[in-house]
């Protein structure tokens, strides 16, 4: 039987009706969940601190932390059901405070690190060898977030406290060995001319050098194809631009899915999809993934991608090895830190600056 508890501001926990946990990369987990007659929408005002936690057969169990957003009354033929629903948005909301700052010789691994570290959030960052010469943020810090990891094509997720900026490779290196098996109950690819545009094109990185005034360019892609412009990619060093065109690399293949559910499944993982045609057979990356848990049943709702039919490519799996983590004061992990809440805020418990 699934299981799903919630808890406000560390008080007072109940089993709603039904949750909804959305999952997906590049923006915000998202929770939502019914409440019956037993809990009144005054007692759930926005902003206030909420986690909910839910779990499946197999033991396995998964946390969302969040605050309330906003409470919304449910009907039923214009008559009010006497209960509501309450739509959390995830600790990551920390992240939509004003950044002003500059940077200059830094990788971006080094600034999201950085970033995470002033929100009370913890990282978990791939390194990035390409210095920028600069690098300045004059907007929300998760939108500065989302342009760093445009420049380079990094997934940006966060569960809970932790910030995960990563390379597709290196989700793919982490994922696959131990990536859970999916039984679908319904599986339908996405196809059609993206496919055939995605494997024919070159890509072209640009940029012109501020000490000399001339113009340089990077291209990757198979000879004798046409050259897709990038117009929103540009850069201030060959390297930068190499770095750039060397991260264009997306998913050619598509599909969207639904699957008994599974609490050890996220956003930037990879699942094994094996009842299928064969040519859509083997391993998948999850872009998102929907948790939709009641009292009788758990469903899982994905929007999966893949490089190629049959299985990733041979050289994206290479390297196997553990996650590891180091914490700001250097101490090597494999886990993800705890969520703590300290003055009606949700923080990593890595986070120990005074406050």
């Amino acid at each position: 039987m699934p299981f799903v508890e919630v808890s406000l501001n560390e008080r007072s926990s109940f089993s709603p009706r039904s949750a909804l946990v959305v999952q997906s990369e590049l923006a915000h987990d998202v929770a939502s969940f019914v409440v019956g007659s037993g809990v009144l929408p005054s007692s759930v005002p926005d902003g206030l601190p909420v986690s909910l936690q839910w779990g499946d057969d197999t033991g396995a169990l998964q946390e969302f932390v969040g605050y309330v957003h906003h409470v919304e009354p449910l009907f039923s033929d214009a008559q009010p059901l006497g209960r509501f629903k309450c739509v959390c948005i995830g600790a990551s909301w920390a992240l939509m405070s004003g950044l002003q700052r500059s940077w200059q010789h830094q990788s971006l691994d080094t600034i999201v690190r950085e970033v995470a570290t002033e929100a009370f959030l913890s990282a978990d960052v791939e390194a990035h060898s390409v210095l920028w010469p600069y690098i300045a943020a004059n907007c929300a810090a998760w939108e500065f977030l989302l342009g760093l990891a445009a420049k380079i094509n990094y997934t940006l997720a966060v569960n809970g406290t932790e910030v995960r900026f990563l390379s597709t490779d290196e989700v793919l290196r982490r994922s696959m060995p131990s990536a859970p098996r999916i039984t679908t109950r319904s599986f339908r690819p996405v196809v059609g001319a993206a496919t055939e545009i995605g494997r024919k094109s070159r890509r072209l990185g640009y940029g012109i050098d501020p000490r000399s005034g001339r113009m340089f360019s990077a291209i990757q892609g198979p000879a004798g194809a046409f050259v897709e412009l990038d117009t929103e990619m540009t850069a201030t060093t060959p390297e930068e631009a190499a770095a750039q065109v060397a991260a264009r690399s997306p998913f050619v293949y598509r599909a969207d899915a639904e699957a008994a559910g599974n609490a050890r499944i996220r956003q930037a993982s990879v699942v094994y999809v094996a009842d299928v045609a064969f040519e859509y057979a083997g391993h998948w990356y999850v872009q998102q993934v929907e948790h939709d848990v009641s009292e009788s049943n758990y469903a899982c709702y994905f929007q999966l991608g893949k490089n190629a039919r049959g299985a990733f490519a041979e050289s994206k799996t290479q390297g196997f090895g553990v996650r590891v983590r180091t914490d700001p004061f250097g101490e090597v992990t494999g886990n993800p830190p705890p969520s703590i809440l300290t003055n009606g805020v949700w923080r990593s418990s890595w986070a120990r600056r005074a406050s």
